[in-house]
């Protein structure tokens, strides 16, 4: 993923009482232009340039395993899965930022449709890092050397039986105790 900075101004500012604040500004003439360009800069680097690159390659890959693989339809379907998970994770995010950063100045929006925009947007951000939690499933948990691969790893740190060491001793004890609960606090 890239990374660009976007300026930000802060300005150091004496109010009445004599103590200063800092206040945002933002580097274009109002706070919506700045929000509107870092918006389109998100969606753009985010989803418009990683989607279909992403898309072709993907494909690209599976049309290659396919000729020389025929048996590999699995793998196919998986490379396809990748594209359908991307696309059903960032879109709706992106669709919905650009339509928030939009209304108000730029466009209007029926009320009802801004309060479920502005009600779901929360949902929407949480849904979209599922994709953080599918694609490692898909890439990893599905095949079937990292499963074996896993088994093994994890087989390796679990802590032998310490009983079959030479010279270990072992011991144990046990202690039971008794409650007797007697009515009218007389002892039994």
């Amino acid at each position: 993923a890239a990374v660009i900075p976007f300026l930000e101004v802060a300005h150091m500012q004496l109010v009445n009482t004599g103590e200063p604040i800092c206040i945002f500004m933002a580097p274009f003439e109002t706070y919506d232009e700045w929000a509107l360009a870092v918006s389109l800069a998100t969606t753009t680097i985010g989803f418009l340039i990683p989607f279909p690159i992403i898309t072709v390659f993907n494909i690209l890959t599976a049309r290659f395993i396919k000729r020389t693989k025929p048996e590999s339809r699995k793998h196919c379907l998986l490379i396809y899965a990748y594209i359908v998970v991307f696309l059903i994770s960032w879109l709706p995010f992106h669709i919905m930022l650009t339509l928030l950063t939009l209304d108000g100045n730029h466009i209007i929006l029926h009320c009802t449709f801004a309060h479920f925009l502005y009600f779901f947007y929360d949902i929407i951000d949480c849904f979209t890092l599922l994709h953080c939690v599918i694609n490692p499933i898909l890439y990893n948990f599905l095949s079937k050397n990292f499963r074996s691969k896993l088994i093994s790893a994890v087989v390796k740190y679990i802590p032998k039986d310490q009983g079959s060491q030479k010279g270990a001793d072992n011991s144990s004890s046990t202690t039971q105790h008794s409650i007797v609960i007697t009515k009218d606090n007389n002892p039994p």
